[in-house]
């Protein structure tokens, strides 16, 4: 599972789920939308750059194989950047 904020939207996503979970930042930290991204398998960990706008989330969808997803900050445009293998 992993947070992180951007332009005042908190983002979350859970293991073994291809949601990215999308809430305002204030209270009552309403959910906002909740996208589904298809092929992502495992979700590790999220990130975000205020500068560009992205979220960025590592998926481990493989034993010893991940992904680095990005994606824009509504999660509408999304590409897998890079896939990472480990021996």
């Amino acid at each position: 599972m992993g947070l992180t904020v951007l332009r005042q939207q908190l983002y979350s996503v859970h293991h073994n789920s291809n949601e990215v979970y999308i809430h305002s930042t204030t209270e009552p930290f309403i959910r906002l939308q909740h996208p589904q991204l298809r092929g992502l398998k495992w979700p590790r960990g999220i990130a975000a750059s205020e500068r560009h706008g992205y979220v960025f989330i590592t998926d481990w969808y493989q034993t010893f194989r991940g992904r680095l997803w990005r994606a824009t900050e509504d999660i509408e445009q999304v590409r897998r950047s890079v896939s990472l293998h480990f021996a």
